[in-house]
């Protein structure tokens, strides 16, 4: 059944590396064209899940901790 294929999501790591692909390889073939990427396309970044969550966040390295880390912007809560 169609309607289920909105059900199943990928990771948020496995995402990550998906949106680095599409940003590095296929939005600049639009983008060099001055196209859009067509309104039904599942690549779309108005269809991407976590880009709002992982635009909220910055990795720095804890010290104390000696390892790098997660924080909100604005609130620098580590996530």
């Amino acid at each position: 059944d169609d309607d289920d294929d909105d059900d199943e999501m990928c990771d948020q790591k496995r995402s990550r590396v998906a949106r680095w692909a599409l940003e590095e390889f296929f939005y600049p073939l639009f983008e060099n064209e001055e196209e859009e990427v067509p309104a039904k396309c599942p690549l779309r970044r108005s269809r991407d899940r976590y880009l709002n969550l992982e635009r909220m966040k910055r990795k720095g390295y804890n010290k104390r901790k000696k390892e790098e880390e997660w924080k909100e912007v604005g609130t620098g809560k580590v996530i």
